[in-house]
């Protein structure tokens, strides 16, 4: 399917999911995005294309694809519960890429299970490492429905290269009596 004219949802519009914003826009894509403290003017901050969703009743139901970049607090934990899951489109797709805490794992096995969505992409999961006979590792259960990770969506090889040069030189710097970064 094409990206393009559908509708990119981030909830979280921080570092990550303002670069999530600008890559959705260079793919065509209309872009929501909605915190608990998003304003029209943060998002036009990041670009002018982005609309604020009013509430998470908008921005779900308007998604496409649905991305969440967004911290755990008391306010946001389990936010996307089964109310706000049941406002998708049936062919919706949702990514976590930012904290398992944000959605209710029943609830989201629920909908998966009742064909409420098109699918999940989850790189974090409420328990972590995932258990081994969690519903999500199934492939008889969802087929291509659901993409797992554990955590290490953000590692790549430059990041690992970055990570090791810099702990090599830290140990340097402390085995010579000097202050580490």
């Amino acid at each position: 399917q094409s990206l393009v004219g559908k509708t990119l949802g981030i909830i979280g519009l921080g570092n990550i999911g303002g670069a999530v914003a600008k890559v959705g826009l260079l793919f065509g894509m209309n872009v929501i995005a909605y915190s608990l403290s998003l304003d029209q003017a943060r998002c036009d901050a990041v670009d002018p294309a982005i609309k604020c969703a009013s509430d998470l009743e908008e921005i779900m139901s308007q998604s496409d694809v649905l991305v969440v970049c967004y911290r755990v607090t008391e306010k946001t934990k389990y936010m996307l519960n089964k109310q706000a899951l049941a406002c998708m489109k049936k062919d919706a797709l949702l990514v976590n890429v930012s904290r398992g805490d944000l959605i209710n794992e029943p609830d989201l096995i629920q909908v998966l299970d009742e064909g409420g969505i098109g699918g999940v992409a989850l790189d974090v999961f409420h328990e972590e490492p995932l258990p081994s006979n969690h519903p999500f590792r199934s492939p008889e259960r969802y087929g291509e429905k659901v993409i797992i990770s554990s955590h290490t969506g953000g590692f790549v090889k430059e990041i690992y290269e970055l990570w090791y040069s810099q702990s090599m030189e830290n140990i340097y710097f402390w085995l010579q009596g000097n202050p580490i970064r």
